[in-house]
């Protein structure tokens, strides 16, 4: 599912709308008009905590989940990354000009990615216009991390705040 503003869901007039409440029960709607009771759940990043309120919230609808960039506690220097980022690119004008720009961006922290999976990366990220490409995410987007500040944000368990049991697959079984 692409949250509203993300992917293929279109955008919202208000940006303010890019709440994680908002989007929950957008989830909840969803899942509702589906008949799904119960379900194996991917989160991505933010569907990521969107799953993880889930199994808190309504832990009968979640038979497992899969977490992918995102784990069970927030760190104020993620924000912070994802803060400077978000909303925020130049102009580039084709595929190779953005793969350039991602991989001098982010290259340094996925050093084995090959050039291929930076273009396939590139491609799903963005959209084309005659005149540039565009993030495939609303930019408003970024006004929901305005007021955030990494000096007041201290490290957070979501596992504890959702009293949720995370079993750590590097563990012996």
């Amino acid at each position: 599912m692409d949250y509203r503003g993300r992917g293929g869901s279109d955008w919202d007039p208000d940006w303010s709308h890019y709440s994680l409440s908002i989007e929950f029960d957008d989830l909840l709607t969803v899942l509702d008009e589906l008949g799904v009771n119960s379900a194996i759940f991917i989160g991505l990043s933010r569907g990521g905590l969107h799953a993880l309120t889930l199994a808190s919230l309504q832990p009968e609808l979640v038979k497992a989940l899969v977490l992918n960039d995102i784990g069970p506690a927030l760190d104020p220097r993620g924000l912070t990354t994802i803060k400077n980022y978000i909303g925020r690119l130049p102009l580039l004008r084709d595929l190779d000009e953005a793969v350039a720009h991602y991989k001098q961006v982010m290259g340094a922290k996925f050093p084995a990615i090959p050039d291929d999976q930076w273009r396939y990366y590139v491609s799903n990220s963005l959209n084309a216009t005659p005149e540039r490409l565009r993030l495939s995410y609303d930019p408003q987007l970024a006004r929901t991390m305005e007021h955030f500040n990494p000096e007041n944000a201290p490290a957070r368990s979501l596992a504890a705040i959702l009293r949720l049991e995370i079993a750590d697959p590097g563990a012996a079984r």
